[in-house]
């Protein structure tokens, strides 16, 4: 596995968040970036003020060719480990074997940090967020709306809840971007 061939710069540190910013600092970056669809040319996020870890990024520039699927970004929220997987698409056309590939790889990339630099996983809570894109899909944004579909796990990711990941949320990305501001009583501005 690619994660093997990671080298550790630095092991005195003793948390993910001084981690990542001393040894993967070229993965720095924000929820515009990280949230861009390339195939579209659009941006699902336009925010440039929060710092997440891109991991595609991380990924590429510490994996050779082939590697594993990663989601695009990772939140640090003091002992709150976030992963996002931005998807610019209508839930009815989002792959959920895709989204549990990336789930998968982030689960690993984590470990393989965590395991390197010696860090204890168990003071974390890992929790991985799939925000789509639905303005497109009317009767799902009426459901959602009433409340009748929001917060229910997706993509046949419910059999990763509370094996790695102690929460598992997949909604329309102007959901996210609202329970962002209740959490981290910051704006963060989504489509």
């Amino acid at each position: 596995m690619c994660l093997m061939q990671w080298t550790v710069k630095s092991c005195k540190m003793t948390n993910i968040e001084s981690i990542l910013s001393e040894n993967f600092s070229e993965s720095i970056s924000t929820f515009k970036e990280t949230s861009f669809d390339d195939t579209n040319n659009e941006y699902l996020c336009t925010d440039t003020t929060q710092k997440v870890y891109n991991l595609d990024k991380l990924k590429d520039d510490n994996c050779p060719k082939p590697h594993i699927s990663s989601p695009d970004a990772l939140l640090i929220d003091v002992n709150r480990v976030y992963l996002i997987e931005f998807k610019n698409q209508e839930i009815n056309v989002v792959s959920s074997k895709k989204v549990k590939n990336k789930l998968r790889g982030g689960q690993l990339m984590l470990k393989k940090i965590f395991s390197n630099y010696k860090l204890d996983i168990k003071k974390y809570k890992f929790v991985y967020c799939v925000a789509y894109n639905d303005s497109k899909y009317e009767e799902y944004q009426q459901k959602t709306r009433r409340g009748i579909t929001r917060n229910k796990i997706r993509f046949d990711l419910l059999q990763f809840e509370d094996k790695f990941f102690n929460e598992i949320y997949t909604n329309d990305v102007r959901y996210f971007s609202k329970e962002f501001k209740k959490k981290h009583r910051k704006e963060l501005v989504c489509l």
